[in-house]
């Protein structure tokens, strides 16, 4: 279960992950991929969710556009799924009591978190996409998700108006993912390990995310981040489950939406 009292010292198993994962950021700055290689929007001392790269200075350049940015954001998406699949059990029984996520999903489904949000729009999310087979805890909507997608799609004007909404829904999720970690203390020490790991995995995504923003210079368009609306967890273990629950949800449909990106665009490029 987790309780509200101070969070505990970081385990020697995140420790090591943050150390594994500072190495591969390492070779990719080496190998000269895009997330760790430039500028950034603010400062190094600025919030992983301000500055998910850790940039160092100003952005004052534009980066060529590809498909493989969308790409990019589409395997990270893909990844991260995969991880969290592993322990969603571990999650629902150690904080719900609940031997299966999906049937903890089930008793949750008409309690809402992102979609409640004073900015959410549907295209953000549709209703109709959640990222666990089965379950049904979205309202209905008289548009399914791959409607949703290929109207976005139907021209770059129209996917340029609604990336920088997306990408500050992201930016949302990873702070108030920030959030449920601090100030909880987990008595399971790999369910602590598992979300951090979650966590960084999800950061990496607003990273490549933000790569592709950049490209399409679309940066100034980003609508700020309003952090009065973060989850209070007052009620924790709820909170928890609704942000654990919408987060993947949103990183599912990012992913199912840039691979459409990435389908598209390529099949331009060789036209």
């Amino acid at each position: 279960m987790v309780s509200s009292k101070n969070r505990r010292s970081s385990s020697k198993e995140i420790e090591e992950y943050v150390n594994v994962y500072a190495a591969v950021c390492l070779l990719l700055l080496v190998s000269g991929l895009p997330p760790m290689s430039s500028a950034a929007p603010v400062s190094k001392n600025a919030s992983d969710w301000e500055n998910p790269c850790d940039y160092t200075g100003e952005v004052t350049s534009v980066i060529p556009y590809n498909a493989s940015l969308a790409e990019e954001i589409a395997n990270q998406a893909k990844r991260t799924l995969e991880n969290t699949a592993s322990y969603k059990n571990s999650f629902a029984y150690h904080t719900h009591s609940f031997e299966i996520y999906d049937s903890l999903l089930e008793r949750w489904e008409t309690d809402l978190w992102f979609r409640n949000l004073s900015w959410f729009e549907p295209e953000l999310l549709p209703a109709s996409h959640v990222a666990a087979p089965g379950t049904t805890h979205a309202p209905h909507h008289n548009r399914t998700a791959a409607q949703v997608i290929e109207e976005l799609l139907s021209s770059d004007e129209r996917l340029d108006a609604v990336l920088p909404r997306l990408y500050r829904g992201l930016q949302f999720v990873v702070a108030s993912f920030d959030k449920m970690t601090r100030g909880a203390e987990f008595t399971d020490q790999q369910l602590e390990t598992n979300i951090t790991v979650t966590y960084h995995d999800i950061k990496f995504m607003l990273c490549n995310f933000f790569e592709l923003i950049r490209a399409r210079n679309l940066i100034d368009k980003i609508p700020p981040l309003d952090l009065s609306e973060l989850p209070k967890f007052e009620d924790r273990l709820r909170d928890m489950l609704l942000v654990f629950r919408d987060s993947l949800d949103y990183v599912s449909y990012l992913g199912r939406l840039f691979e459409r990106v990435h389908q598209k665009h390529s099949q331009e490029a060789k036209s």
